[in-house]
């Protein structure tokens, strides 16, 4: 599949398209590319089921949080977000961001991802209905700020 082909959903400000379906993988994997726009990211949150590597691929460069550690991540870097540890990220550069995510395993993500793009764009702002969705599948936002 070509870089711009692929089911495209935005939500909470990234532009995500689809790569690899979790049925496609058996479940296994769901894989999709995200467009960052600068100052957006995902405050500190956790996962109970499933771990994400991300492949910086175009742009500037993430501040990454995993745990306690802080890194920079610009093109070429490999991320690994582990399940349990807290991590969050934040487009500090002044170009979009282009990504390749791999969760692992993709089944449960993937209805995730489809819920959180139903919500109408005006409730993306709204913290305690996105957070529904994100306890629904074990995930818990830890933080309000994305710094």
């Amino acid at each position: 599949m070509k870089s711009n082909e692929g089911r495209k959903l935005v939500l909470t400000g990234h532009e995500l398209t689809i790569k690899l379906t979790s049925e496609q993988t058996s479940g296994e994997s769901y894989v999709y590319e995200v467009v960052t726009p600068p100052g957006i990211g995902m405050p500190l949150h956790v996962h109970q089921f499933e771990d994400e590597i991300i492949q910086v691929l175009d742009g500037d460069e993430f501040d990454v949080q995993i745990g306690s550690h802080f890194y920079k991540a610009a093109p070429g870097s490999l991320i690994y977000f582990p399940r349990t540890i807290p991590h969050r990220f934040l487009n500090v550069g002044e170009k979009p961001l282009k990504t390749l995510w791999t969760i692992l395993p993709g089944a449960s993500y993937e209805r995730f991802i489809e819920d959180l793009a139903k919500l109408p764009e005006e409730s993306m702002t709204d913290v305690e209905e996105v957070q529904q969705v994100f306890a629904a599948y074990g995930i818990t936002i830890l933080s309000n700020s994305v710094k």
